[in-house]
């Protein structure tokens, strides 16, 4: 989602082999054991996915590649996720790699943020609690046919 798609589709068809295949993938925003605790992780969406902070590539993942222009008959695969069990702090270093995130605090989104941070940090526990986040894999899969 971050390439020029056009581009890296023309350079998928030059140098796949007959019948090879193209994988991508993504995810996006995970979910845990914890309904309470799934309701901050949407709220925090919400902020990020907002349209006015919202950037075409990031879209795309928030999608879940579903609208991803891709030019390839896709091939259905079964579902995947990843899952990580992680404390507070891991969490919070996590979430601050987020590209909306980074965009949100350049733009002095940070109350809201920090807010919704405080609010993880009351439904979590002691901060070495650990906790499973689960992730949603989204896949996009074709035979290429060169």
């Amino acid at each position: 989602h971050w390439f020029k798609l056009n581009e890296f589709y023309d350079e998928v068809q030059r140098i796949i082999k007959a019948d090879g295949i193209i994988a991508a993938w993504c995810y996006n925003k995970f979910r845990t054991d914890d309904p309470e605790l799934n309701l901050i992780v949407d709220k925090l969406h919400q902020l990020i996915t907002n349209p006015n902070v919202l950037h075409q590539s990031r879209k795309y993942v928030h999608e879940e590649y579903k609208t991803i222009p891709f030019p390839f008959k896709k091939i259905t695969t079964p579902n995947f996720y990843m899952t990580e069990t992680v404390d507070y702090d891991f969490l919070i270093n996590y979430l601050e790699t987020y590209p909306g995130i980074i965009e949100l605090r350049q733009n002095n989104g940070n109350k809201n943020i920090d807010v919704l941070y405080q609010e993880l940090k009351k439904l979590w526990g002691h901060s070495k609690q650990k906790n499973k986040l689960i992730w949603p894999l989204y896949l996009l899969v074709a035979k290429v046919n060169s």
